[in-house]
């Protein structure tokens, strides 16, 4: 389990769980198209609302019931909800990404390491 900062708040969340990072990629693409939907004489206001409650349903879903309304209150403040989203966001990738770069690290020091120990074992038959 990770921690990550949202809005100066704590929260707990493991994005190596498969099931929590495939929750966590619905959730980004759900956000996503709502940010993207273009409604017939939606207000510009109106579409910021929903796409907020599109980022308040994403914390809930993935933190549990509540999440949301303790990391970003009962208003809908669109600064404060799309930095804390950004903030999250930003977070998740670079752990993940720095994941990443250690496994892509391991197997390239394991495929040194397999090249060696072929080369070891070539000189003792030879």
């Amino acid at each position: 389990m990770e921690r990550f900062t949202v809005n100066g708040k704590d929260v707990e969340f493991d994005p190596f769980d498969l099931d929590a990072l495939d929750s966590y990629l619905s959730g980004l693409e759900n956000v996503d198209e709502e940010r993207r939907a273009k409604l017939e004489g939606e207000t510009a206001v109106e579409a910021l609302r929903r796409t907020c409650h599109a980022v308040l349903d994403f914390f809930d879903d993935l933190l549990g019931e509540g999440a949301a309304e303790e990391l970003f209150g009962q208003r809908v403040n669109v600064k404060v909800i799309y930095d804390g989203f950004g903030a999250f966001v930003t977070q998740i990738n670079a752990c993940v990404g720095d994941y990443a770069r250690t496994m892509h690290a391991g197997q390239t020091l394991s495929g040194a390491a397999s090249r060696a120990q072929r080369r070891e074992e070539q000189r003792r038959r030879s």
